[in-house]
């Protein structure tokens, strides 16, 4: 698969102001991490935005699948730790995304530097019973879909959009199932 993830980082000179990006699940074991790591990853050529993530009711640790997957897109959680929205309450972001529709619901406070909200729902992979390969395909399937949104979210022009136009584009890139 040929993607961003191979491109080379953009020279110390050129200044661009960096949008924070935060990406909201519930346990932040796995889809916003995942989100978090693949957005620092792939941006490092334009270093237009800066990737964040927490949970509304953090989990104790990462998940080792979701670990797992996003490494072989080589982003790498392994350093990662699960946070609660409310660290991040008072800092300003230019972009908050919910992964999941209990997070939409859930996380909503009044956010510091009135940010364009965006929601694209996933399942949790974390919910799905079988075997440890059948599960670490769950995992890379979501990985690999998350990826593809992010790739689309970086692409967009957002210097040029206007604050409606974006959250609508934002909202088109997410996938169309429904995610707990």
């Amino acid at each position: 698969m040929i993607s961003m993830l191979s491109r080379k980082r953009r020279p110390r000179g050129a200044a661009v102001p960096r949008r924070r990006v935060l990406f909201l699940c519930t346990g932040n074991s796995c889809r916003s991490q995942i989100a978090e790591g693949l957005i620092n990853r792939l941006d490092l050529n334009g270093g237009r935005f800066e990737g964040f993530s927490a949970g509304t009711q953090p989990a104790g640790s990462v998940h080792p699948l979701a670990i797992r997957a996003a490494g072989e897109l080589h982003a790498d959680l392994t350093h990662h730790r699960p946070k609660s929205w409310e660290t991040l309450r008072g800092e300003p972001f230019d972009f908050v995304i919910t992964l999941c529709d209990r997070a939409a619901i859930e996380a909503n406070p009044l956010w510091l530097g009135a940010p364009v909200i965006g929601h694209w729902p996933f399942e949790d992979p974390i919910k799905f019973r079988g075997t440890e390969e059948e599960k670490l395909a769950v995992f890379r399937k979501l990985a690999g879909e998350i990826l593809r949104c992010i790739e689309r979210f970086i692409a967009l022009p957002v210097e040029m959009l206007d604050r409606q136009t974006l959250a609508q584009q934002i909202e088109r890139i997410g996938p169309t199932s429904r995610g707990a």
